[in-house]
């Protein structure tokens, strides 16, 4: 029995055919639809690294969140180190937040120190001295803000829990009342708006940080 032979241009277009099949098959594998019609892209929820690093004269530097005109501001502050402990210990018991001449304040009570800090993921656990639990009313919630803005910029923390003396407490979210957890969401509410910050003596650097951090909270805390 003979085998019919096949011309070489027949050849060539099932060689074709065969490819397109293939290909077709390994983008349906992928995930990607085979028409054109147009799809929304999902939001990332991961915030931006933020620019805690070393100036170029060799010191170390962190963003820090202070009270201005009632409206939560950041300014770079030297640190030791930039982990987590360094950089809060810098924050919530020195002085380098202040900023007298651009009347830059800090809420968190004088004599506050931090006494233990965790991690559990993305989760941080801060065990502050009993100042820090005679807080009350908005400078409370100020305070509360400087610290979980703060702690949040640094890589991986994401949420933050409070202890005094350690005993766990709750704080007020202006999103959620009382609560034992909180994020940067909770207080992207409390930052200075571009508006205001148009008006302010602070930097250019400062500003345009300011407004990428609160344009990033205010798309991933939506979504």
């Amino acid at each position: 029995m003979r085998t019919a032979k096949r011309s070489p241009a027949a050849a060539g277009r099932g060689a074709l055919v065969a490819s397109m099949l293939v290909g077709t098959a390994l983008v349906a594998s992928c995930g990607i639809p085979l028409d054109n019609k147009p799809r929304a892209i999902a939001p990332s929820k991961a915030l931006p690294a933020e620019s805690n690093s070393v100036s170029p004269d060799g010191v170390t530097q962190a963003w820090m969140y202070a009270v201005q005109d009632d409206r939560l501001v950041a300014k770079q502050a030297d640190v030791s180190s930039t982990d987590p402990t360094s950089v809060l210990t810098a924050l919530i018991s020195g002085p380098g937040v202040s900023d007298e001449a651009n009347s830059i304040i800090n809420q968190i009570p004088p004599g506050t120190t931090l006494l233990g800090f965790d991690t559990n993921g993305s989760a941080a656990t801060l065990n502050l001295s009993q100042e820090f639990g005679n807080l009350v009313g908005i400078g409370g919630t100020q305070a509360t803000a400087q610290i979980v803005l703060t702690a949040t910029e640094l890589e991986g923390i994401e949420a933050v829990s409070f202890q005094v003396q350690g005993r766990p407490v709750l704080v007020v979210s202006p999103t959620s009342g009382d609560s034992e957890t909180v994020g940067a969401c909770d207080y992207v509410g409390l930052l200075a708006t571009a508006e205001e910050l148009q008006a302010t003596t602070l930097d250019r650097e400062t500003v345009r940080h300011l407004n990428q951090r609160r344009n990033v909270l205010n798309r991933t805390c939506e979504s």
